[in-house]
């Protein structure tokens, strides 16, 4: 959840941190939804979508940007459970009860579940891919992923506007296009940038080795010592050159170009550590 480099604050800050979003995100969707806001669909998402944006601008500046991603999926479902627990299933059991007893319905209790149910509806496909963002570090190690993540929901909401107005007979073709070239210009805006560095000093195999010994082996070694990581992630050692070697593609993406190994930074891998190990695997990577 820590990031030194983007705050440096103890670790019952973050968890208070992430436990207050999401419980004043629900405390403010729930507002929202009991305001004559929630009759006015367009406005209610515009500025829903707004909150959104502002709880993961400002998670990513208190977070890591993996952590903060986690957590504004973690507020969006949230919103869904709620929306089950408080709202969905106590509607649904009134109008079963109203209806075995003989009682006249409330159809207001119909009407707000089923808004609420729709709300989950679109919350969906952001929320899933938020659940798979671990595995696309270019867009929470981006220095804009805050943003990132906000063209991906709309991206994602214009698809599920899609589907849902297609199942009802409606065409909306517009909406593939505009959710198709917004995924492409976050790829784009995305891709990692070409490692260029202005220092051409030969860097030799055994200066990398020896970050790596202090900043990666803790976890992607043989014997890991990290505390959490009792086996290395994905099979990947690094204790020695040929272990280095292979995985030098995924090292410069992860490391040097987004810069989202090691996880948090956990173990304070400096910028000029990483500008040396980029250095080396332009120079070729070789072992002296």
């Amino acid at each position: 959840m820590i990031d030194p480099a983007v705050r440096n604050i103890s670790s019952g800050t973050a968890i208070m941190i992430g436990i207050g979003s999401m419980v004043s995100g629900w405390i403010i969707y729930d507002l929202l939804c009991k305001s004559p806001l929630v009759h006015k669909k367009k406005a209610f998402a515009i500025i829903g979508f707004i909150i959104v944006v502002i709880y993961g601008f400002v998670l990513s500046k208190f977070l890591s940007g993996r952590a903060a991603f986690m957590h504004v999926g973690a507020l969006l479902g949230t919103i869904m459970a709620g929306n089950v627990f408080f709202t969905i299933i106590p509607s649904q059991k009134e109008l079963v009860a109203a209806a075995t007893e003989g009682r006249p319905l409330n159809p207001e209790l119909g009407k707000m579940a089923g808004l609420r149910s729709l709300h989950n509806n679109y919350i969906t496909l952001p929320v899933i891919f938020i659940m798979i963002s671990n595995h696309f570090p270019v867009t929470f190690g981006h220095a804009w992923n805050w943003a990132i993540l906000a063209g991906l929901t709309i991206a994602s909401v214009a698809v599920r506007h899609f589907i849902n107005l297609h199942e009802k007979g409606q065409k909306a073709v517009w909406m593939i296009p505009f959710a198709t070239i917004a995924i492409i210009a976050l790829i784009i805006v995305t891709a990692p940038a070409k490692f260029d560095s202005k220092n051409n000093t030969p860097v030799q195999f055994s200066e990398v080795q020896q970050i790596f010994k202090q900043r990666c082996n803790q976890c992607h070694s043989s014997k890991p010592t990290d505390d959490v990581q009792l086996v290395a992630p994905n099979g990947v050692m690094f204790d020695n050159y040929d272990q280095i070697h292979k995985m030098t593609d995924k090292i410069m993406l992860r490391a040097i170009n987004t810069q989202s190994m090691p996880l948090g930074n956990k173990t304070g891998m400096t910028v000029e550590e990483r500008e040396i190990i980029g250095r080396w695997i332009a120079q070729g990577s070789k072992n002296e």
